[in-house]
């Protein structure tokens, strides 16, 4: 009887493995959803730190119009070792 039981076993798992391939296969992949409404509240701008931002703020247009922000300089932190 367990004999039996092994084969039907042995028959199902690659049946099985197959039909659950198909379905992940069928599932649709998904963009980057990004840091949420373009605030980057951790390093990689999402928990999944995908360091991506859907912003359209910077076009062709204004490209030109951009200016510098903020610097950092590493003068403060010491010589180089």
């Amino acid at each position: 009887m367990r004999r039996n039981i092994w084969r039907s076993i042995a028959v199902c798992s690659p049946l099985a493995a197959l039909a659950l391939f198909v379905l992940w296969a069928q599932t649709p992949a998904q963009g980057q959803a990004g840091a949420p409404k373009g605030e980057w509240r951790t390093y990689g701008g999402d928990l999944a730190s995908t360091r991506y931002s859907a912003l359209d703020q910077i076009n062709a247009g204004n490209f030109n119009n951009l200016e510098v922000a903020w610097r950092f300089k590493t003068d403060n932190l010491g010589a180089r070792p």
